[in-house]
Parts: C-alpha cells; sequence; structure tokens
C-alpha cells in the first residue's frame, strides 16, 4: 500500500505519526492517544500517510481496543488500513464539479420525467427572478413560454428527454417579462431513473448586438446600393480578390466571372496605368502606411471610358524588413459627372476670362475716348468764356462811349460796372473757384475803368 516490500518497515506509535501529513496529524495523533489513555475503545479515521516514493495517499483506518488489564487499560488494540486515495478524488472531483456548476455564468436546470426541476445552480435562480425553494416547484412550462405541459408530456413519453429543450428559445421570468435564450440539453439515467439537465444562456445582448450588426450591414448595403461603391477586397496570402456586384457592374464584368489583379489592369485607361500601378505598389510597400487613392479612366469591354476614384487601405503583418501586406480593402467610385462638370466648369472659366478681357479692352477704349471729349469739352469750354469775357468788355467800352459826352454819367456808369465786377470777384475768391484767368480778367477790367475815369476827370476839367 505505501510501496514498502515485506519486513522493509515497521511501525510504531511514534514513526507511525511521523509519516501522517502535517495536516492530518494533530487528529491522528490525538485519537491514537485517546486510545492509549483508554478514553475511546473505537476508531474510524480518515488521513493522509506518506508512501516509499514520498507521494501521499489517503487511509481509512478502523480500529477497536481488543484486550485491557485489570484496571481496564489498553492492553492491544486492532484495526485496519485501506487506500481510499480513488474515492477521495472522486470526492474531490465531484465537490469541484458542484462548485463550478453552482457558480457558473449559465443558467444550469436539471428535470424529471414530469418536467419539474429537480435542482438549479444560482445563475439559474438570478436569470429568473426565484429563489430556489420557489424554482423547485415549478416545471419547465412555467418559465418557458413555447413549451406546453401537453407537449412535454408528449414529448418525454420514452427514456429519452433529449431535445425536449430546443436550442435556441425563450425563458419568461417571475416578473412576467421574456427574453431570449440559448439551450443545450441531453438525459442521463440514474439510480434507475432518468433526469434530463440543460445548460442556458440569455443570449438578450448578443442578439440586440447582432441586430445593431444587421442594421449596419443592412444601411451599409443600402449606401452602397444607393452611392454606386463597389468593394474590393485584396487577400495577398491567399492572392485572391472580391469584387462586389456594384464594382462587377461598373467595370462590365459579369457576376461569375472570374477576375484577377491582371482584368483590373487591362481595364485602366493607357495614359493612367502607370500612375495607378505605381499608387497600387506604394500601397503594398513595407514602408508605406497603407493608404492607397487614385482617379483614373477604365475602358469597359463595350468601350466606355468612365472616370472613377478608387481608396483602400492595405493591413501588414510582421516588422521591418519582414513587414508583408496582409489584406488590402478599399472602395470604387464612379466619378465621371463630376469630372464633366469640373472639365465644363474649366471651359466656363477660360470664356469667362477672355470675354472679361475683351470687356477690360473695350472699356480701356472707351475712357480713352472719354478723356479726348472731355479734353475738347474743357477747351471748348475756356474758349467760350473768354469770348463771353471780351463781349462784356465791348459793351463796357460801348457804354462808355455813350456817356462820354456826360462826365458824371461816365463816371457813374464805369463805377458802377467796376463795383459789379468786383462783386462776382468776391464771390469767385470766397468760393475758392477763383481761377488765373479770372483774375487776369478782373485787373484788365480794373485797369480800364481806371483809365476811363481818369480821362473823364480830364475832360471835365477842361
Amino acid at each position: 500500500m505505501l510501496g514498502y516490500a515485506a519486513g522493509e518497515l515497521e511501525l510504531y506509535a511514534a514513526n507511525w505519526l511521523e509519516r501522517v501529513h502535517p495536516d492530518d496529524r494533530d487528529v491522528a495523533g490525538r485519537t491514537l492517544h485517546e486510545c492509549i489513555a483508554g478514553t475511546r475503545t473505537e476508531y474510524e479515521l480518515e488521513y493522509r500517510l506518506q508512501t516509499r516514493s514520498g507521494e501521499w495517499r489517503w487511509i481509512q483506518s478502523v480500529g477497536r481496543v481488543v484486550a485491557c488489564d485489570g484496571q481496564g487499560r489498553p492492553l492491544r488494540l486492532l484495526g485496519t488500513h485501506a487506500d481510499i486515495s480513488a474515492r477521495k478524488q472522486s470526492e474531490e472531483m465531484l465537490e469541484l464539479t458542484s462548485l463550478s456548476v453552482e457558480h457558473a455564468s449559465d443558467a444550469i436546470f436539471w428535470l424529471d420525467r414530469d418536467g419539474g426541476f429537480v435542482h438549479a445552480n444560482d445563475q439559474a435562480c438570478r436569470s429568473l427572478g426565484y429563489t430556489r425553494e420557489q424554482l423547485l416547484r415549478l416545471h419547465l412550462w412555467d418559465v418557458d413560454p413555447d413549451t406546453s405541459e401537453a407537449g412535454w408530456r408528449e414529448s418525454a413519453q420514452g427514456s429519452e428527454l433529449a431535445g425536449s429543450l430546443r436550442n435556441g428559445t425563450r425563458h419568461r421570468r417571475k416578473d412576467g417579462s421574456i427574453f431570449p435564450v440559448e439551450a443545450s440539453s441531453r438525459s442521463i439515467a440514474f439510480g434507475g431513473r432518468v433526469y434530463g439537465f440543460a445548460f442556458v444562456r440569455d443570449v438578450s445582448e448578443r442578439r440586440r448586438a447582432e441586430e445593431a450588426v444587421q442594421q449596419s450591414e443592412e444601411r451599409l448595403r443600402q449606401a452602397i446600393r444607393v452611392s454606386g461603391i463597389g468593394i474590393f477586397d485584396h487577400d495577398h496570402r491567399a492572392d485572391t480578390i472580391y469584387w462586389s456586384p456594384e464594382l462587377r457592374a461598373m467595370f462590365g464584368w459579369g457576376a461569375d466571372e472570374p477576375r484577377s489583379i491582371d482584368s483590373f489592369i487591362e481595364l485602366i485607361h493607357p495614359d493612367d496605368r502607370e500612375a495607378v500601378l505605381a499608387a497600387i505598389q506604394r500601397t503594398h510597400g513595407a514602408n508605406g502606411d497603407g493608404q492607397y487613392e487614385a482617379e483614373y479612366r477604365i475602358a469597359d469591354p463595350s468601350g466606355v471610358v468612365r472616370w472613377v476614384l478608387a481608396m483602400g487601405q492595405t493591413s501588414f503583418a510582421g516588422e521591418g524588413g519582414s513587414r508583408q501586406p496582409l489584406r488590402t480593402v478599399g472602395a470604387t467610385l464612379e466619378i465621371t459627372a463630376r469630372k464633366q462638370a469640373e472639365e465644363a466648369l474649366r471651359r466656363a472659366n477660360e470664356e469667362l476670362d477672355e470675354r472679361v478681357r475683351l470687356r477690360t479692352e473695350e472699356l480701356a477704349t472707351s475712357n480713352a475716348q472719354l478723356r479726348e471729349t472731355l479734353d475738347t469739352l474743357r477747351r471748348a469750354q475756356e474758349e467760350l468764356i473768354r469770348s463771353e469775357k471780351l463781349a462784356s468788355l465791348g459793351s463796357l467800352v460801348a457804354g462808355v462811349a455813350h456817356e462820354m459826352g456826360t462826365p458824371l454819367g461816365n463816371s457813374l456808369m464805369v463805377a458802377t460796372t467796376l463795383s459789379d465786377r468786383t462783386r462776382k470777384f468776391s464771390q469767385l475768391a470766397e468760393g475758392a473757384s477763383l481761377s488765373r484767368t479770372a483774375l487776369r480778367d478782373y485787373v484788365a477790367v480794373a485797369m480800364q475803368a481806371s483809365t476811363f475815369s481818369s480821362a473823364t476827370s480830364c475832360r471835365r476839367t477842361t
């Protein structure tokens, strides 16, 4: 039992206790001393004993005092040792399994042939909102709205319960709320009875996440369909490329036609092919950032030329010189209408620039003609002013000659005329519109008036 040969090991109370496991030594020693002291006449003890190889084995020791002296003191103790290591391992495993079940994150149920719950772990109680005592008084159809008592009876007529709990079903909580679950079940026979047990997981969060993903995917599909965006996915390791139906339609390819990267390159307009290939090489390069963007023309099999904009991103594995492209995912959008609009706008701008240039030249010519006309008008105005001044002076001389015979009248006329001219001259000076010509005219009139006044005075004297 302990790995010793016959006669190799002799056990006494002292050396026996030394081979008992330290955690069991106190209980084993106390039991032995009680038997020796006569306070105990029999015992049953389980403890660990060290084998010859140093391992520990569980021992079940059962003994009793079989002989005493006249004072009742024990003389002989007889007992048996049995190796119960296998049983202890099974018990430990059973306890570990029980703990795992009770603290599992999934709800676990055991059911009998009548559909009643015979056991449920903590998560099962929490998920449904019942205490364990309440739950064990219920049946499957009390918590599963998709199961009826009649249906259970019919499915459980045989000895097998497997399949009674579906993979996808629903559970109803104590408060009446219903939530989706996934259940995995099977049946076992034990003690002459058949039981069903099920592992049940609340998938509410997962369902919401799946629905959100489905909605997002549907929105993406709708956006791609409406916008006409084509998707490509290049798996570099497998050397395969996925072309979406929208992209195939854009390139004029059939839905099931096998197409490679070479097929794509053949579509590119010869004038754009070199630039696109250089962009692709940079995208796949070990030292690049993996970003791809290019505008180029394609000519589909029918000969129609279209402009497209392609954008993508490459993911890599490894570092430095061992960096290799793994996958390139991107989108392609036809921009022919935009390019046509840009070309139309460019032509319109050129035409507008030409019109502005011509109009500017016309305005420059008109301005020159206008300046020439203004100069002519200014000269004519000055000539007219000069003529008016001379006419005014002639009137003055005629008046003087008329009044020559009357010295007093002549002097009065000269004074009146000079006063009128002085008043106008003063107005021009105050209005800051006095010119050199006006000043010269005023001085000439004043001198003529002075001369005439002096002549008249001489005549009057004589």
